[in-house]
């Protein structure tokens, strides 16, 4: 059983530094994998009606073919494409991983349910103001109520968004890397951001300023960013457990030994 580091703010630093020594060594095929990932949900979420439902349905799947690549890459090996499609390869493993999918379609169509009650609420918010105007007395309460539930079903979609997304960040490598089962992997993912606020407080905001950065000459710089960053968080995935075979503890980590937070 894998247990939870408490890891302090300065690993957030760590894992950016780790990602990119491991991306750096393949960095050629690291771009194209995940050029070849992003085309694909491109290309999938162009099929009518079902596009969309099968992207999320495959998503981790192939993150997690992702995350082997950059595992194979961080041990010294060459990664291929077939690393790609490797969740699919074994029955096991391909039922594991379209769980996660399974998961994340679920999480999101509730998201996009809620997103929908939203431009409910904002349709009534217009018609009380509508009324408003035209001299009838509920139309203040109206406008107010549905701007009320509008808000509030706002919050509660970002929070889903946010909490399956913590969620989700580890599960695929557990699921994809320790062989865990679905379920109990979503819980410790989750488990696990919680305990290390901090240190995803300080990656996140490195992350988003280096996207920010790349975003200016056309984008091109996300195909640098994108793959950096999944390493960054394969790097987070082996410090924040123990028991995984190449964690901060493990000979020849890529990690720094590890500090607690204490």
């Amino acid at each position: 059983m894998h247990e939870i580091r408490k890891l302090n703010m300065a690993h957030g630093v760590e894992w950016v530094t780790a990602g990119w020594n491991i991306f750096r060594r393949e960095p050629g095929m690291l771009v194209m994998l995940f050029l070849i990932f992003i085309v694909m949900m491109f290309l999938i979420g162009l099929i009518p009606i079902v596009g969309q439902l099968i992207a999320l349905l495959v998503t981790p799947s192939l993150s997690g073919g992702l995350l082997l690549a950059i595992e194979t890459t961080a041990r010294g090996q060459p990664p291929t494409f077939g690393q790609l499609f490797a969740a699919f390869n074994e029955p096991t493993l391909r039922s594991r991983m379209l769980t996660l999918g399974l998961w994340t379609l679920i999480v999101n169509v509730i998201v996009m349910a809620i997103a929908m009650l939203i431009g409910g609420s904002f349709i009534m918010s217009l018609m009380g103001f509508g009324a408003m105007g035209a001299g009838h007395m509920g139309g203040a309460a109206l406008a107010g109520a549905g701007a009320g539930v509008g808000l509030f079903a706002l919050l509660l979609a970002l929070l889903l968004a946010v909490v399956y997304a913590a969620a989700l960040l580890f599960a695929t490598p557990l699921v994809m890397l320790a062989g865990m089962e679905p379920v109990a992997a979503l819980k410790l993912s989750l488990a696990a951001n919680l305990r290390n606020l901090g240190a995803w407080l300080i990656f996140s905001l490195i992350y988003l300023a280096l996207v920010i950065i790349a975003m200016i000459p056309f984008g091109l710089g996300l195909l640098i960013v994108g793959p950096m960053g999944i390493a960054s968080a394969y790097c987070a995935y082996l410090d924040t457990f123990t028991g995984i075979p190449g964690g901060a503890d493990s000979p020849g980590s890529l990690l720094p030994p590890r500090r607690s937070a204490g």
